[in-house]
C-alpha cells in the first residue's frame, strides 16, 4: 500500500491515490517485517481477507458469462489431442475424448446433422456459424489422429460436408460465415484476420486439404484451392494477417504426406508408430490407421487402405504421397529414418 496509491498503469487515473491490495510478500518474510511470528501473521492475513470478501459481497457482482461454445471447444479439443500426441500424457487425450462426447452427444442435432452453437442450462440452441464447423471438425481431425478412433474421422467427414452445404460460396470461392437462412442478416461476411481466434476460413481451407489428403478426393482439395484463392490479394497485401491462411498454403504447396500404419488400434507396437510421428514436426502430414475396422461410410473413401496390412503379424508403417507408397516397415526406427529425410 502506497501513500499515492500503487496502481503500476493507471492511463484514466481510475485509480489515483488508490491502493489494488495484492501479496507483496511471503508471509515468512512478512512475519519478519513487522516482527511477529508467522502463525499470528497468517491470522491477521486470513481475517483481513475475511473482511474484505464480506465488503465486496455487498457490491453489485459482474455478469457471469457461462456459456459454451461449439467453436471454442473445437479449439480446445485440438489442443488437448496434440498435447496428447506430442507429449504422450494419457490425461490430454482422455480430456479430449470428453470434449468430443460432448460436442457430438450434446452441441450436434441428430435430426439435421446441424452443429448447434451454444450450450446454457441444460439447452442446445442457435444454428452454428461456419466456425463452429471449422473449428471442431479440426478438433475431430486431430483426435483422430491421437486416438485413431475411426468416429472422429467420420464425424469430421460428415459435418464437412454439411458445412458446404451451408456456406460455401460457389461462385466466389471459401465460405461464408452464416447460411442466409437469417433475412435480418443482411450481408453474409468472410473474415479475413487471425488474430486470437484464427479465421474459419483459414481452418475450413486447411481441414478441406487434410480430408482431401486423407481420402484422395479430387473434390475437396479443389475446394481448398478455391478458399485459398479467395483470399489471394489479402496474402499478397498483408500476409501477416492471414498467418493461419498461410499454414494451409504450405501445407497444399509442399505436397502432403500420407503415413498409415497397418495394426491394431492401441496396442504396443501400433502406438511406437504413431510416436516416431508424433514426435517430428511434420506439418504436411496426414495420419491413418488402417485395421479394417472402418465405418460403411467410410471404406469408400479409403479404399486403398485394402492394400495396406500387417507384415509378419506387425504393426507395419507406409510412408505414401498421393498413395504411392515407399517400401512398408514394422521397424519404428527405420520409419523415423523414412521421415527426416
Amino acid at each position: 500500500v502506497e501513500p499515492k496509491g500503487n496502481a503500476p498503469d493507471d492511463p484514466h487515473g481510475d485509480f489515483r491515490e488508490k491502493n489494488i491490495l495484492y501479496l507483496a510478500k511471503s508471509i515468512q518474510e512478512t512475519a519478519q517485517a513487522f516482527k511477529i511470528d508467522e502463525k499470528e501473521a497468517q491470522i491477521l492475513l486470513t481475517t483481513a481477507n475475511k473482511k474484505l470478501l464480506a465488503a465486496r459481497d455487498k457490491r453489485p457482482r459482474p455478469h457471469l458469462d457461462d456459456k459454451v461454445l461449439s467453436s471454442w471447444n473445437g479449439l480446445m479439443l485440438s489442443a488437448l489431442a496434440k498435447g496428447y500426441l506430442v507429449l504422450n500424457q494419457p490425461r490430454y487425450k482422455n480430456a479430449a475424448e470428453e470434449v468430443a462426447i460432448f460436442l457430438r452427444d450434446k452441441m450436434t442435432n441428430h435430426h439435421t446433422g446441424r452443429l448447434w452453437h451454444r450450450f446454457r442450462d441444460g439447452e442446445a440452441a442457435i444454428d452454428g456459424m461456419l466456425e463452429d464447423y471449422a473449428f471442431t471438425v479440426q478438433g475431430f481431425l486431430d483426435l483422430y489422429e491421437a486416438s485413431f478412433d475411426w468416429q472422429w474421422l467420420d464425424l469430421a467427414a460428415k459435418l464437412t460436408e454439411k458445412q458446404i452445404s451451408l456456406f460455401e460460396d460457389d461462385k466466389g470461392g471459401g465460405f461464408f460465415e452464416t447460411t442466409g437462412e437469417d433475412k435480418s442478416v443482411i450481408m453474409r461476411m468472410k473474415g479475413d484476420y487471425d488474430g486470437a481466434e484464427p479465421a474459419a476460413n483459414s481452418v475450413a481451407a486447411l481441414n478441406l486439404l487434410r480430408l482431401g489428403s486423407l481420402f484422395g478426393s479430387a473434390e475437396l482439395l479443389a475446394k481448398a484451392d478455391k478458399t485459398i484463392l479467395a483470399f489471394a490479394n489479402q496474402l499478397r497485401q498483408s500476409p501477416n494477417a492471414l498467418p493461419q491462411m498461410l499454414v494451409a498454403y504450405e501445407f497444399k504447396r509442399q505436397k502432403p504426406m500420407q503415413i498409415v500404419i497397418a495394426g491394431d488400434r492401441n496396442t504396443a507396437d501400433t502406438m511406437a508408430m504413431q510416436r516416431v510421428a508424433a514426435e517430428l514436426f511434420l506439418p504436411n502430414k496426414v495420419m491413418l490407421l488402417s485395421d479394417g475396422n472402418q465405418p460403411p461410410s467410410l471404406a469408400k473413401k479409403l479404399t486403398t487402405l485394402s492394400y495396406m496390412t500387417k507384415q509378419n503379424g506387425k504393426a507395419t508403417a507406409y510412408v505414401c504421397e498421393n498413395f504411392a507408397c515407399q517400401q512398408p516397415t514394422t521397424d519404428p526406427d527405420v520409419l523415423q529414418k523414412m521421415l527426416i529425410k
